[in-house]
């Protein structure tokens, strides 16, 4: 059961416990004052109301070892949310009635009660059978004598082809745009551990592929043969205090997160120069795609790393520094291609504060004096909710103030926003399924829904700002950054006219935001989508709901546009057309070439995605067939 998923039933236990709560209370004050059997049914009734809000919330608390499939899990979830909520509203109808006088069998409504009674009782016993056969399911997948399937083992290189029985284990992401049956998962908890797992699979002859929290929408960790989980792979290692020749420096386990790195450093006094928004992401993860955050100082993630230890494909530990060397420079954004990250060094600065505002200004203003934006402010992103007249301009600056007194909870955001996309952007999900003709309205209800922000506070706390966030699509494109900022203000306008021209045709398959976000600095990375850009880059997405129709084929056309402004697609977000990368990273890609087939000749983490962007694993051979 994915993050979204228990969010989703805490959420949703929270409300049934307060309102349970609520409700019963003036309810209670009445029926201690008669004797009547029904009224201590009511009573009783309210108490399940309240005992489905603490199912809900243990649910979504142990979530993690329920594995179910997508469909299985939507629909039973779905069952339980509904199941509990029709209790507290068949034990509140009823109540109503019996304050009122009326027994039951005495009126439609009471009859209406029970029946809200009995579906709910019953969605949530169905539900729970269902879930218990998942946690069934999960505990078999993790026990060592589990149930034995053959099957055909899929190769790498020339060795003898042979089949194998193994342990068989289901994967998807977390947007559920990718999943994967791998032969078996691996979740490793020490470096000898990772080395051992690497070692098995190359003997069983298995491709390998490293997965962290699964937060990218692209096929990069997709396999059919072995999945090592870093997840258990997430403690700090060593802190470097700063000295005169060199600044402070965190050492830690590659399936650590941002947000516990950033908790790690500030206990030391210490933070990094630039994070990722999402404060869930795995570092290895972040450092394999080319993530990035927003800065007019800075470059990308993994430009702020100076050493790594990465697992090879003998299963073996080398170590690297930063020297400048294409090897260094291919590992940066390694895509997963070149072994698998077990540790990385960061250098980090000094603690500080900035000013974060949020301002709501004319879209067409804020795209006028976007080179103003960018040159005025430490950091700056642009947001805007299509056919909305405003855009939601955040920025932030370093500062000598003193922090805010009260800062809001992250819980209690995280909490918030659970409860905004699950009773608020489901229903609107919904309606938008039923007519896309209310997209423009329900995109100015998001607009102004959207929370603003005027506080000083920790630099990571603001980096960190989207901590919780509905399912959505999202396609994004890295445009370089001219003197004029005349590319940025096309890309934008390519994404305003796209969204206008399909509206004209009473077609909405953009129905999130247009966001923009700015990195100063040029990535030092050969595959780094902000490589070149000396002048810094604009980081332009679109983002659209899951199930929205048409979406690709309009991601396509934005892509194309995009494209043809000289942008390279994000790597952990989706591309729509066929990308000519040896045409956009042109020798850059040729020297990661070259690595990959020195680290790893045989395509050990090597799949699909890797193959789409990088041809067959031979090609990288002395004399193979180049793009074969």
């Amino acid at each position: 059961m994915n993050d979204r998923t228990r969010a989703r039933l805490a959420a949703n236990g929270v409300g049934l416990f307060v309102a349970g709560l609520v409700v019963a209370i003036p309810f209670a004050i009445v029926f201690t004052r008669s004797d009547d059997r029904h009224t201590h049914l009511w009573s009783v009734a309210h108490l399940e109301a309240i005992t489905h809000g603490l199912l809900l919330m243990a649910i979504g608390a142990i979530g993690q070892f329920i594995t179910m499939s997508p469909f299985r899990e939507r629909v039973a979830v779905s069952a339980l949310v509904a199941g509990a909520w029709s209790s507290i509203a068949g034990a509140t109808v009823g109540a109503v009635w019996d304050v009122l006088g009326v027994k039951p069998g005495q009126s439609v409504a009471n009859s209406v009660a029970w029946v809200l009674l009995g579906f709910g009782t019953v969605a949530v016993a169905g539900s729970l059978v269902v879930m218990l056969f998942g946690a069934i399911r999960e505990l078999r997948t993790e026990a060592v004598h589990a149930s034995a399937t053959v099957v055909h083992l899929p190769q790498f290189g020339d060795g003898v082809k042979h089949d194998a029985v193994v342990h068989t284990a289901e994967w998807r992401n977390w947007g559920c745009t990718q999943s994967a049956n791998p032969v078996r998962i691996e979740r490793p908890d020490s470096l000898l551990g990772l080395c051992d797992a690497v070692r098995s699979a190359r003997r069983d002859g298995l491709r390998i592929k490293a997965v962290g929290g699964g937060y990218s929408w692209t096929a990069g960790a997709v396999t059919a043969g072995v999945m090592i989980d870093m997840t258990q792979l997430n403690r700090p290692i060593q802190f470097t205090a700063a000295t005169l020749e060199a600044p402070a420096t965190v050492t830690v386990e590659a399936g650590m997160t941002i947000h516990e790195l950033t908790g790690y450093a500030a206990g030391h006094g210490a933070t990094l120069a630039t994070t990722t928004v999402i404060p869930w992401v795995q570092v290895g993860g972040a450092l394999a795609n080319g993530t990035h955050g927003t800065g007019r100082f800075v470059a990308t993630f993994g430009d702020q790393i100076c050493a790594m230890d990465v697992v090879g494909a003998n299963g073996d530990v080398m170590s690297y520094r930063r020297d400048g060397s294409d090897t260094w420079r291919a590992l940066v954004v390694n895509l997963g291609a070149l072994g698998i990250v077990y540790s990385m060094t960061i250098e980090c600065v000094p603690e500080y504060n900035v000013h974060a505002v949020d301002a709501t200004m004319p879209m067409r203003d804020a795209v006028d004096r976007i080179d103003q934006l960018f040159t005025d402010n430490d950091c700056m992103e642009v947001f805007w909710f299509p056919f909305n007249e405003d855009a939601i301009v955040k920025t932030w600056n370093r500062t000598d103030r003193a922090r805010s007194e009260e800062l809001p909870g992250r819980a209690w955001d995280d909490l918030m926003q659970a409860f905004e996309n699950n009773v608020l952007d489901e229903p609107l999900r919904m309606a938008l399924d039923v007519d896309p003709g209310l997209t423009p309205a329900l995109c100015r209800l998001m607009s102004e829904m959207m929370p603003k922000l005027d506080v000083v506070c920790p630099a990571a706390w603001a980096m960190q700002y989207q901590t919780s966030f509905a399912p959505v699509i999202d396609t994004s494109y890295i445009i370089p950054i001219d003197a004029s900022f005349a590319t940025v203000r096309a890309a934008w306008q390519a994404g305003v006219d796209l969204v206008e021209e399909w509206a004209g045709r009473g077609q909405y398959p953009q129905n999130m935001v247009l966001h923009a976000r700015f990195v100063g600095r040029a990535s030092d990375a050969l595959l780094s989508p902000t490589e070149g850009n000396v002048l810094g880059s604009c980081l332009i997405e679109a983002l659209t709901f899951e199930r929205t129709p048409g979406r690709a084929e309009y991601f396509a056309a934005l892509g194309e546009r995009w494209q043809a402004l000289g942008g390279r697609p994000h790597w952990a977000k989706l591309v729509y057309i066929p990308t000519d990368y040896q045409r956009m990273y042109g020798e850059n890609l040729d020297r990661f070439r070259a690595v990959r087939a020195r680290l790893d000749p045989d395509g050990v983490f090597f799949n699909d995605f890797l193959e789409t962007i990088l041809g067959p694993p031979s090609a990288d051979r002395p004399g193979g067939p180049r793009g074969a």
